[in-house]
């Protein structure tokens, strides 16, 4: 599993996984993705320290917030100073390991002469400190978190709408209010028919007649 040979297979199914995920053009299949890596880079973590180590790590949430927050600041920053051009996500993610890479590194060096107990302490120090920071930092959201606005019109399913409007008949019928009283009837759903013009408001009664 050392070999290069495993690295260029991991490389390669790993590219068609991105591009069949593309080619779906869903994207769910990109969160659940996500969502799957993000466990298995966290599991990993801690197998490395947890496993072959034999520390007590809790500092693994503190570096995954620390890399996600270093890109809301710079997302904050260009959009505080009108720049005109965004930071690719790629580039995001890069910066947001490297921070992360670096404060790890300065803890490993701080931290991993300790054992036993002492580890874990500094460890969950960190994530105490890093909450706290993070959470009196009114920049990238403080305590409500980073957060976007919702848009007014979502594409998809405004594209949706459009495509299929021609389809749709809004007339409803006295006989087609008549037939589903009497299935509601027949299924138990209620015990009395239901009138046409209790379903059908007055104002509206013409519209839905056509």
């Amino acid at each position: 599993m050392r070999t290069p040979l495993f690295l260029v297979i991991c490389l390669a199914v790993a590219a068609l996984v991105f591009a069949g995920a593309v080619a779906v053009g869903n994207d769910y299949v990109f969160f659940a993705g996500y969502v799957i890596l993000q466990y298995v880079v966290l599991s990993t973590a801690w197998n490395i320290l947890g496993g072959y180590c034999g520390y007590v790590n809790f500092g693994s949430a503190a570096f995954f917030a620390l890399g996600a927050y270093s890109t809301v600041a710079i997302y904050k920053l260009i959009g505080a100073n009108e720049l005109p051009h965004i930071v690719p996500m790629p580039v995001l993610m890069l910066v947001g390991g490297v921070v992360s890479g670096v404060v790890g590194f300065g803890m490993g060096y701080l931290t991993l002469r300790l054992r036993g107990a002492f580890f874990a302490i500094a460890t969950l120090a960190l994530a105490v400190v890093l909450q706290t920071l993070i959470v009196n930092w009114d920049f990238v959201g403080g305590s409500r978190g980073a957060y976007i606005l919702r848009p007014e019109e979502v594409p998809l399913i405004a594209g949706l709408i459009a495509r299929d409007a021609p389809f749709y008949d809004a007339a409803i019928s006295p006989e087609a209010v008549e037939g589903l009283s009497k299935f509601a009837m027949a299924s138990g759903l209620t015990t009395e028919p239901v009138a046409y013009k209790q379903l059908v408001a007055t104002q509206f009664r013409e519209f839905w007649n056509g």
